[in-house]
């Protein structure tokens, strides 16, 4: 039998001893009458009906126990009547008090249940009280004992019940509750004794003297009332504040309404309290809760529990959805902001560094068992002749459109990516039934239909390389080898696919040949620095300048995207910060006429020049020639940005030392809100990414100014770079709250854009002059 199958059984005996019980005072009413029963005891009834609507409430976690102050009648009826008469006075007035609007919806239960405890006093103090009725000691020991059995029977039949309604075992009570039957237990037994010295009174003068106990009967019937509502309103107090603290913890919206439910349900107590799809009934109370535009009630039973409390179930119901919405709003948000750090903005797909980790994930489980991995990296053929023609909205639709086809024509289940560019990825897990070549053309297929752009066909194909891995690469290396062989899938004409082996080794050559000349560019010290402004969004301030190194090779300018990956791998890349570092020392001269001393000069590094003793030195060499100007270094997520670089004590030494960290280009590439929460940074500077459309793009807008939002939340400095149109400007000026200004500054063309350092100092004077010019103005 099941617990509640049990907890019917229990009813059942219960109400089979009630009828015992009717069946007794009737016969004893056949068989002795009703002489001694006045009309007076008619309001003993009342009284009974009238008190049981102010019980003491016994607090549990999961429901409430009630112990009646009617019971005061039955101590009286029990010494002034005989037994069958005062159980016939409260089993007409028990049965009467369960019809009245204020009582549960358990009326058979708390009938039977009162009943029977009453039938158990009645007989003891019969039995017990001894046959001279002047024997008052004799009496109060017997009112005593019947009582404490009322008590003992009223209390373990209801904590029984409850705790088989449950439908959980029952738990152990803890020591604030058998304190707390005890403080109630004399309560009850202090009101008792009120129906003892009724009793006396009668005895002992006429029996119209009863009516002075009015007075006490209401000060009892006030101060239990009080006491409820002082100790109920503390409760749920108490549960309002748990169920807040619970959602504002909660990580996941699952977690979110599964506390909320939990929460109605021990606020209401069990009963029909919780959390639900369907609307209040009658007799319900309940409030709507909006999540994932699914409508949930907060619903609780508007006639269980003390009804005297300050709080009432609707403004607790209100309390409890306000906290929700808003713990779920944030959890929305978090999940998005997440969701933005590790995908691609403008595809939604993967980006590098979670397509490296399912790749790590990959060669781990292929190393414990036969089989192979593959990477496919892909690169659309043609996409800069689409750029150049149809410009960067049409590449970027594009871009999209190939996404979308990747997403709902290869396998559901497979990891696809936005590499950066025009470039994807797709990793051919080893328990794939599908063999990496079919995939690879039916990939090729897909992306080699045209592609439908403001009425015209736009028609591209695409190299695929494709590398295995039987779990003895790392992530990287089966990355690389993959684009190797799509590189020479690009040179042996495109739109085909090639499979890596070692002996690829022409674009190989081409990256050492690249590295010979990067080495000899930095030991001639060819590369030079040029300086762009950062300007305030809350004042207009010069408030920084970036330092950004320039390498030109045969004429042509080589982009920081290309050398610094490659003065990492090939280990210049200390070096190589060295050089910038005394660059602009060299500049120092120059740069404290351009600008004010408050102005911070900002260097890029590499997260690899953290790891070397020499570079740090080099760096405090550079804060104390800068004196007034703050010392920010902006460094780059990447690959090398490993778990050791950040868990040393590198950058936090470095901190102490008066030197900022900010995170470059965050929101793409590496970038993640992982790191960011990892990194002992001060601020971060936002990807042209995240500014290039916020224009033309609702949704780039939005995403922006979650992310701004972000950063001022965690208390970051925030520089949004790309800023080339005044509407850029004012698109953030409109969605951001003017608070985060203080900590928001932007970077542009429409700004500043880089310049050596001489000219830096003519541009502030212009700058400078134009703003005195419109104050004057």
């Amino acid at each position: 039998m099941t617990r509640r199958s049990w907890s019917r059984v229990l009813e059942g005996v219960l109400v089979v001893i009630a009828l015992v019980t009717v069946v007794f005072v009737g016969v004893g009413v056949v068989e002795d009458g009703v002489a001694g029963l006045s009309p007076w005891w008619l309001v003993a009834i009342v009284l009974i009906v009238a008190m049981s609507a102010t019980p003491l409430y016994l607090d549990r976690y999961d429901s409430w126990l009630v112990i009646g102050l009617e019971a005061v009648v039955l101590v009286f009826a029990s010494l002034a009547l005989q037994p069958h008469l005062a159980l016939l006075v409260w089993c007409v007035g028990v049965l009467a008090s369960q019809l009245v609007p204020w009582r549960s919806r358990y009326k058979i239960f708390n009938a039977s249940v009162t009943i029977t405890a009453g039938a158990v006093a009645v007989l003891v103090v019969d039995a017990l009280r001894g046959p001279d009725p002047d024997d008052l000691l004799r009496t109060v020991a017997a009112v005593v004992v019947a009582f404490a059995a009322y008590y003992a029977v009223d209390v373990v039949t209801s904590v029984v019940s409850i705790d088989l309604e449950s439908e959980a075992s029952a738990s152990s009570p803890d020591r604030g509750r058998v304190r707390e039957s005890i403080t109630l237990f004399m309560v009850f037994m202090g009101v008792n004794s009120v129906g003892v010295l009724a009793y006396v009174v009668e005895r002992s003068t006429s029996p119209g003297y009863l009516a002075l106990f009015a007075a006490p009967l209401v000060i009892i019937v006030l101060a239990v009332r009080s006491l409820t509502r002082e100790r109920e309103t503390a409760r749920r107090l108490s549960v309002l504040f748990d169920i807040a603290r619970a959602v504002h913890t909660a990580r996941t919206q699952e977690q979110v309404v599964a506390e909320i439910a939990r929460g109605v349900a021990t606020f209401g107590k069990n009963g029909i309290a919780g959390l639900r799809a369907e609307p209040p009934g009658v007799r319900e109370v309940g409030r709507p809760l909006i999540c994932d535009e699914r409508v949930m009630w907060l619903v609780l039973d508007e006639n269980r529990g003390p009804k005297a409390s300050t709080l009432t179930n609707t403004e607790a119901l209100s309390n409890i959805v306000q906290q929700g919405e808003e713990a779920l709003s944030r959890v929305r948000m978090t999940r998005e902001l997440t969701f933005n750090a590790q995908h691609d903005a403008l595809t939604s797909l993967t980006n590098r560094s979670v397509f490296l980790r399912e790749v790590e994930h990959a060669l781990v489980r292929v190393g414990r068992r036969p089989g192979r991995c593959a990477v496919l990296f892909c690169d659309l053929d043609g996409f800069k002749k689409i750029n150049d023609q149809f410009g960067h909205e049409a590449g970027d639709a594009v871009l999209v459109e190939v996404a979308r086809r990747l997403r709902t024509t290869l396998p559901p289940d497979m990891v696809l990516a936005r590499l950066g560019g025009d470039e994807f990825a797709a990793l051919v897990d080893g328990s794939s039934d599908i063999g990496a070549e079919r995939i690879a053309q039916t990939l090729r297929s897909a992306v080699g239909r045209p592609i439908d752009f403001d009425g015209t066909d736009v028609v591209i194909s695409v190299s695929v390389g494709v590398a295995y891995s039987n779990g003895t690469h790392t992530a990287d290396q089966l990355v690389r080898n993959a684009d190797i062989a799509m590189y020479d899938a690009k040179r042996s004409g495109r739109d085909r696919l090639v499979e890596y082996h070692p002996l690829m080794g022409t674009a190989r050559v081409r990256a050492l040949e690249m590295v010979d000349h990067l080495r000899r560019a930095i030991d001639t010290r060819e590369l030079s620095v040029v300086y762009q402004p950062v300007i305030s969004a809350g004042d207009g301030r010069l408030v920084g300048v970036e330092a950004l190194t320039r390498w030109k090779l045969e004429g042509e300018t080589i982009p920081p995207d290309v050398f610094i990956p490659i003065a990492e791998e090939a280990n210049l890349i200390q070096p190589l910060g060295e050089l910038v570092l005394d660059t602009v020392a060299a500049d120092l001269p120059v740069l404290d006429r351009s600008l004010a001393p408050a102005v911070s000069i900002a260097v890029n590094i590499s997260a690899l020049q953290l790891s070397t003793d020499s570079f740090v030195e080099a760096v405090f060499a550079m804060q104390h020639r800068l004196d007034t100007h703050p010392l920010i270094l902006e460094i780059t997520e990447t690959e090398a940005m490993s778990d050791e670089v950040i868990a040393s004590a590198v950058m936090e030494e470095m901190i102490d030392h008066g030197v900022a960290f900010h995170v470059d280009d965050f929101g793409v590439g590496f970038s993640s809100l992982g790191y960011l929460m990892k990194l002992p940074v001060q601020g971060f500077k936002l990807d042209r990414l995240f500014s290039g459309s916020i224009d033309r793009d609702e949704r780039n807008a939005e995403l922006l100014a979650s992310v701004i939002a972000m950063g001022e939340a965690l208390g970051l400095q925030m520089v949004v770079e790309g800023i080339e149109r005044a509407t850029q400007i004012d698109v953030i000026r409109q969605r951001v709250d003017p608070a985060s200004f203080r900590r928001l500054s932007w970077q542009g063309y429409l700004l500043g854009k880089p310049m050596e350092a001489l000219d830096l100092g003519a541009w502030a004077s212009r700058r400078e002059d134009g703003r005195a010019s419109v104050v004057g103005g």
